[in-house]
């Protein structure tokens, strides 16, 4: 299909089909099809938490994870999308991601260490070092929708900079 006008945001439109024929003369009924047409803004999928150094363990998995909201009240598709921490990204797979919910990424193999947490999905990635790294959300077209540098002064606790503890977002 191809449409003379662009789609409204935000908007439910509703696609409507009828009279279709099949190859053997069947002709369908009206056939309704409702959709939103929604792109992504920056900020819209924020980094909520950072699992940078998941030893010593204190109550989560001794595992690595980056964690991500959707802030907006639409579900939107990551299908393309990339995780990048420092110089390397990885490509989600597809996945849409429920409007105002979060999302647990970690690497290939650990996704059952966190499912009593929520939603996870597996995704190679390189490691989080410790001391800091920059962490960022690139949409399929390459435009970045949340950036986050973290250290671990961040902490301001001497006993928490030693492992075990995420860094949580407010």
């Amino acid at each position: 299909l191809i449409f003379t006008n662009s789609f409204p945001q935000e908007t439910e439109l509703i696609l409507s089909i009828e009279n279709m024929e099949d190859e053997c003369g069947n002709i369908s009924g009206v056939i309704e099809y409702r959709f939103l047409y929604y792109v992504p803004q920056p900020f819209d999928v924020v980094v909520n938490e950072i699992m940078a150094d998941p030893t010593p363990v204190v109550d989560l998995p001794e595992h690595e994870y980056v964690e991500i909201k959707n802030t907006t009240e639409f579900d939107i598709d990551l299908t393309g999308w990339k995780l990048k921490i420092g110089d390397n990204s990885d490509e989600f797979p597809s996945y849409t991601l429920d409007s105002s919910s979060y999302l647990i990424l970690c690497d290939h193999g650990e996704g059952s260490n966190f499912d009593s947490y929520g939603n996870v999905i597996e995704i190679p990635y390189s490691y989080i070092t410790d001391g800091g790294k920059s962490i960022e959300i690139l949409d399929k077209e390459g435009v970045i929708i949340d950036s986050i540098n973290f250290t671990k002064d961040w902490y301001q606790d001497p006993e928490k900079e030693d492992g075990g503890w995420s860094l949580e977002r407010i």
